[in-house]
């Protein structure tokens, strides 16, 4: 969906900070449900891990997870950004920030 591409592509400029440095890392987690084949697990997470390639996040950034055999309804892949240890509160801080321009909650639209 154009929201969810939207996401990602700010997702990108998160992970090409300069001074995010190689501490920050996206683990790409790949779920398929009991009745799909292992490997499409797999294969979401290298999709996505693909497409962060092509639009040049390095792949020392990025560390893929299948989970297979998951409960129906678990056709997805999820994104969880990490940070070095100490430094996890910023990283959030800043993932939120990210979450809020992309998709802005009432509150936010108020403010203007």
């Amino acid at each position: 969906t154009p929201l969810s591409e939207a996401m990602l592509h700010a997702l990108v400029g998160l992970m090409l900070e300069p001074y995010g440095g190689t501490a920050r890392q996206l683990r790409i987690v790949g779920f398929a449900e009991a009745r799909e084949e292992p490997e499409v697990a797999q294969l979401r997470a290298d999709a996505v891990r693909v497409w962060l390639l092509e639009r040049g996040v390095p792949e020392e950034l990025l560390a893929l997870e299948v989970v297979v055999d998951a409960p129906r309804g678990s056709r997805r892949t999820e994104l969880h950004l990490l940070g070095e240890q100490g430094n996890t509160t910023a990283v959030r801080e800043k993932a939120e920030e990210l979450m809020r321009r992309v998709m802005p909650t009432d509150a936010d639209v108020a403010a203007f």
